[in-house]
Order: structure tokens, then C-alpha cells, then sequence
């Protein structure tokens, strides 16, 4: 899947190609069709005190997602 990722404080953000994740026990996957990206997710970018609190990195970031459920763990 492709993928906007925030690699590190004050890097722009990168698309890269990543694995699809795979739901874990309690967990769903729901395949994105859309999400946005708001001034709270790109406001963080060069900000290293706030990415030491929202790491582990490389993450994805975005929130209001809308898409479809695909898979629950078995």
C-alpha cells in the first residue's frame, strides 16, 4: 500500500510504498479510502519535542478516515 510517512522531526513527509498491516487478536483492518491530513498532523513535522511524544517512527499520520472493513483477526 502506499503510504504518506513522517520519518523524523523536520523532514518533509515521504510516500512510500509499505506493507498492509494485519490485525492482531482484537483488532480489525480497515482499508482507507480517504483521510485527512490536518494543521495538528503537519504542525508536528519540524517539531522535536512534539515528535519525541508521537513516535515510534516512521509513522503514517492522519485522522477522519472513512473506508471499508477487509479483514478481522481469527
Amino acid at each position: 500500500m502506499r503510504a504518506w510517512r513522517f520519518e523524523r522531526a523536520g523532514d518533509p513527509l515521504v510516500l512510500r510504498d509499505v506493507p498492509a498491516p494485519r490485525p492482531e487478536a482484537d483488532e480489525v483492518l480497515i482499508g482507507i479510502k480517504a483521510a485527512g491530513l490536518g494543521h495538528t498532523d503537519v504542525g508536528i513535522l519540524p517539531d522535536p519535542q512534539w515528535s519525541e511524544r508521537t513516535g515510534p517512527f516512521p509513522s503514517t499520520p492522519g485522522h477522519e478516515l472513512a473506508g471499508r472493513l477487509v479483514a478481522v483477526h481469527e
